[in-house]
């Protein structure tokens, strides 16, 4: 009797063991899962974080392009402004010469 029950126990053990194991297993499996899908999503953070800097580079870029140019622009309409003042008063001067004489 003693050793049906002995038996018995060692049979419950051990089929304990195995649960334990395939529990382990399935564990172990999802673990392993986890860990793919994390350094899947890092790749993708590092892979956004790169296209981001370099779409921050372009946007600097341009926008340094089109300061660059509306001061070309302005340093261009200044000199004309500049012209069309001297042209004035060399033509003040030239009419109020003609009114002298």
């Amino acid at each position: 009797d003693r050793c049906k029950r002995r038996d018995l126990q060692i049979e419950q053990m051990q089929d304990t063991i195995h649960a334990q194991g395939t529990i382990i297993t399935a564990l172990t499996a999802q673990s392993n899962q986890a860990e793919s899908r994390c350094a899947n999503a890092l790749r993708l953070v590092a892979k956004s974080d790169t296209m981001l800097r370099s779409s921050k580079q372009q946007l600097i870029d341009q926008a340094q392009k089109t300061a660059a140019h509306t001061l070309e622009e302005l340093a261009r309409q200044v000199q004309q402004a500049k012209e069309s003042a001297r042209s004035a008063h060399k033509a003040r001067i030239n009419a109020e010469k003609v009114t002298e004489t």
